[in-house]
């Protein structure tokens, strides 16, 4: 799975990303589970920094629905075929997921002591930093909606080489490609709406582009950032219906991407909270009643 510096989802102090629903869908017996992959691939969406086998690994914070069980009652374990990985919880019910290419490939179980959809856990991984100049200019991407210009669109492609650089200082070579692909994502729907000038593409291939996402059924994060492209490019509400309609995939990595981007970007964008407001059952089904404490994260 390719990795990616989230240039084009704008990532906040910590990713939280419920996953409740595998919990109560994964285990063949009558305890929570849920595959090491899901907690695995979600981080390394977002920051693949924290997924490095190099790096101390993702942190994870589960709690229990049911009343009158504290963290001090659960108990988790890594069921590994090379033997038992006991993840020792603190007194909040945080621990930090232990990262290796054997766990990787394996995919094993992570195993409760607690009845079957009972347990709630939470992902929390340090999100990258950036130059400042780039971040104006990610910020300038992202709020292009709401004041399109030529001269903006100007600014953001003259800042193409700098972003693409930083990508591959912080991230390696691989992520250039995966970024290239959404910078070309947004430039299109850009002049495709716009018709301003100075894209370094062909009208060939950007209508090619355009094209290509509108009709592309989404299988992968890869698909919910071009959307999201597409969004900051044109503003068009179409591409949060369908990034809402993601919500409810049977894909339970595409269907947690999609409500933790749309929860993040409704934090920073006004545009996305409002389209929400206006909508109370699709607020609904993203679980949008939820605020962040004052530290960003998600109040239990």
């Amino acid at each position: 799975m390719k990795r990616r510096c989230s240039v084009f989802l704008c990532v906040p102090l910590w990713l939280a990303l419920q996953l409740a629903a595998a919990a109560q869908t994964t285990s063949q017996t009558d305890v929570a589970s849920m595959p090491y992959a899901i907690i695995y691939k979600m981080a390394q969406w977002a920051v693949p920094d924290a997924t490095s086998t190099n790096s101390k690994g993702p942190m994870i914070k589960v709690k229990s629905s049911l009343p009158g069980v504290s963290p001090k009652d659960i108990a988790l374990y890594i069921d590994s075929k090379a033997g038992r990985i006991q993840l020792v919880l603190d007194g909040d019910g945080v621990c930090r997921l232990p990262v290796s290419i054997s766990l990787i490939e394996e995919n094993p179980q992570i195993i409760s002591n607690q009845p079957k959809g009972s347990i709630e856990a939470e992902v929390y991984i340090a999100a990258a930093q950036r130059d400042d100049a780039v971040q104006d200019v990610i910020e300038e991407l992202m709020g292009f909606y709401e004041a399109p210009s030529q001269e903006k669109y100007a600014l953001i492609i003259a800042s193409h080489d700098m972003i693409l650089l930083t990508c591959k200082e912080h991230h390696g070579s691989n992520e250039v490609a995966y970024d290239e692909r959404l910078m070309q994502v947004f430039v299109s729907f850009v002049w495709k709406k716009y018709g301003y000038k100075g894209s370094p593409y062909s009208e060939t291939m950007m209508n090619q582009i355009v094209d290509s996402v509108l009709r592309t059924k989404v299988v992968s994060p890869d698909d919910l950032d071009a959307l999201w492209a597409a969004f900051f490019a044109t503003g068009d509400v179409h591409y949060l219906d369908r990034l809402t309609a993601e919500a409810t995939s049977d894909d339970l990595i595409v269907a947690g991407m999609a409500k933790w981007s749309i929860k993040a970007n409704c934090k920073q964008r006004r545009a996305v909270k409002q389209y929400f407001d206006q909508r109370p059952e699709k607020k609904d089904i993203i679980n949008l009643q939820q605020k962040p404490d004052g530290d960003g994260k998600p109040t239990p």
